[in-house]
């Protein structure tokens, strides 16, 4: 927020950003952030309702199978680790929708999309499946092949909330990633 506060603030533009999303440390990609407090009130009501998709790709461990499916574990704290999450009965409804994109032997490349928006919600439900995240260290592991764990928020679909429009938001995966996945050789 500091520094888009002094991007507009350079430009001669008097601005109130909040947040629309948040994304974990280490993940990269798409943050939206309203310059108006009526127009973040819209989007909020937006997320909010379901009206905005958000769609994330990560390098994950092994193979997920079926190739395509639906996440559908309720997601609450570990007791015994405040920062942690975990798949828990008595947890929040979490859904991610994931599918396969490429594959190699002992790792995929998935895209996921978020119908909840739990803290660590991806990277919770990967790992309850056996398929944490590459270079996650607080779900999976830490890798000598990418110094972050290899998740980003790629694609938001969203209706402008002044203009009406259709909005769809890009973000190709940094260069950290697709070394990644050219490293593994995924296909």
């Amino acid at each position: 927020l500091n520094a888009a506060a002094y991007y507009f603030a350079g430009k001669g533009e008097k601005v109130s950003l909040r947040l629309l999303n948040r994304l974990d440390m280490n993940t990269s990609g798409i943050v939206v952030m309203p310059k108006s407090a009526v127009v973040h009130s819209r989007l909020d009501e937006m997320v909010r309702s379901g009206k905005v998709k958000k769609y994330y790709e990560a390098v994950i461990e092994g193979i997920i199978v079926p190739e395509k499916g639906i996440i559908d574990k309720p997601i609450g704290k570990d007791e015994t680790d405040p920062i942690k999450r975990r798949v828990k009965s008595d947890g929040r409804s979490a859904v991610t929708v994931y599918e396969t994109l490429r594959k190699a032997k002992n790792h995929s490349l998935v895209c996921l999309e978020l119908i909840t928006g739990r803290t660590h919600q991806i990277r919770v439900h990967l790992s309850f499946l056996g398929h944490p995240i590459v270079g996650d260290t607080l779900y999976g592991k830490e890798s000598s092949l990418i110094g972050r764990q290899a998740l980003h928020a790629s694609d938001m679909e969203l209706v402008h909330p002044v203009r009406g429009s259709m909005l769809r938001l890009h973000s190709a995966l940094p260069d950290d990633i697709r070394m990644l996945v050219s490293r593994l050789e995924l296909e």
